[in-house]
């Protein structure tokens, strides 16, 4: 048992066969908030047991995480429910989901169960695999169920290993399938030296911070501008479905309440409850997150708006002159329609920074018809990027301020709770 980080949170991280040679990349991809704890070897010891050498009688979120054959381990705790008492469970598997030839029903069904729980965001599920498939013709005897086959059986079996990597997301499931050879022993290790802290980065450090109240986020790292405490809210509500029809239930109705729309010179109530709501979710999370006389922009129920909002305001930046921050805005088009020239288009929340080769993360409303957090690439987006609008000019705000924006957020999601129910 190897303690990578003593955490300020109740949440545990278990990483089951990955070396210390890792540990710098996993402390920076999860922040300074979980417990984190790894073992060199497949088996490790199971979550019950650390969670009680570490004196965790209850784990807020518990992620539990295999590379290879470590995934066993994982699958054993799943299967003999070797699991402390936990409020939110996560599962990662890192081109590890083996099993026999021919499988045993529950080598299957545990994925297929992980998946359905993830689906309706009950788990955090993420699983990869490579295109290996040699372990499927070892001699008799000695040959296994591939990765690949086996999340074709329990999650989709359209899964074509590409590059870069075919992906399903569906609520809190991701799953990746990456392209390699047949036998490759360089993708593999990739997998772990790569892939697993991109993962935990992408996916496990989002939801994990969805499991802490705001009050707890602004401690953490107080949040100083309107973009970054809208990203917090944005982040509590991650998974927020569509219900009882398309662009229709409470998270649809909470983007849209409050929308406006420029008549006359006028800024009137656009009065619809359904309907495309991603420039909604902007707008309904800057108001969540505002602290008490804060001057906000106006909330818009179309994307072009934000856009005509943004030049007039001297906020809009095209894309390729501005370095966007977690919290600003990014605008796509839409169906080959530009919202530059008042045409439709789409907005997220910029969640991850673009890195050196241009890709980030959002956060956007009416995705999967949900909440969702999406992977992205500047150039390769099928409806690209026209630009940005800064939400993230920032100031210095007191103990005393942070605690009044705190505060705020937490009335404003519970009187917004009040009000949808």
């Amino acid at each position: 048992m190897r303690t990578i980080q003593t955490g300020s949170s109740n949440d545990l991280v278990l990483l089951y066969l990955v070396g210390q040679h890792l540990d710098a990349d996993i402390r920076r991809a999860l922040g300074p908030g979980p417990h984190i704890v790894a073992f060199d070897d497949a088996q490790g010891q199971t979550p019950a047991a650390v969670a009680s050498k570490l004196g965790l009688d209850r784990v807020r979120s518990l992620v539990t995480i295999g590379y290879s054959a470590g995934t066993q381990a994982v699958r054993a705790a799943l299967r003999t429910g070797s699991l402390p008492l936990t409020e939110r469970l996560g599962i990662v598997v890192i081109d590890g989901t083996h099993a026999s030839i021919p499988p045993e029903p529950w080598q299957i069904r545990i994925w297929q169960l992980a998946a359905e729980q993830a689906r309706r965001s009950e788990k955090l599920f993420v699983a990869t695999c490579t295109a290996q498939v040699y372990t499927e013709n070892l001699p008799a005897g000695q040959r296994f169920l591939s990765t690949l086959s086996v999340l074709r059986q329990a999650i989709d079996p359209t899964l074509a290993p590409s590059a870069p990597p075919d992906e399903r997301h569906e609520g809190d499931l991701h799953v990746y399938a990456y392209a390699s050879k047949t036998i490759d022993k360089d993708a593999h290790i990739a997998q772990q030296r790569e892939v697993l802290p991109d993962m935990l980065a992408r996916h496990v450090r989002p939801w994990l911070g969805r499991g802490q109240g705001l009050d707890e986020l602004m401690r953490e790292a107080p949040p100083r501008s309107l973009g970054e405490r809208a990203l917090a809210v944005m982040r509590q509500k991650l998974g927020q479905r569509e219900h009882g029809g398309e662009n229709w239930g409470e998270v649809v109705r909470w983007a849209l309440r409050g929308a406006v729309r420029r008549v006359d010179g006028r800024e009137v109530p656009l009065g619809v409850l359904e309907g495309d709501w991603c420039a909604g979710s902007v707008g309904a999370s800057e108001a969540a997150a505002a602290f008490p006389g804060e001057a906000l922009p106006p909330w818009r129920g179309a994307v072009w708006e934000l856009v005509r909002d943004a030049r007039e305001a001297g906020t809009w930046r095209e894309v390729d002159a501005y370095d966007p921050q977690p919290g600003d805005l990014a605008i796509f088009a839409r169906a080959g329609e530009d919202p530059k020239q008042g045409g439709r288009g789409h907005v997220g929340r910029v969640a991850r920074a673009p890195d050196s080769v241009g890709c980030f993360a959002t956060i956007d409303g009416n995705v999967n018809d949900a909440i969702t957090q999406v992977a992205r690439q500047i150039d390769l987006d099928a409806d690209p990027v026209l630009g940005w609008i800064v939400r993230t000019e920032r100031r210095g705000l007191d103990a005393q301020e942070i605690a009044q924006v705190s505060g705020a957020v937490a009335v404003s999601l519970d009187r917004m709770a009040r009000d949808l129910a």
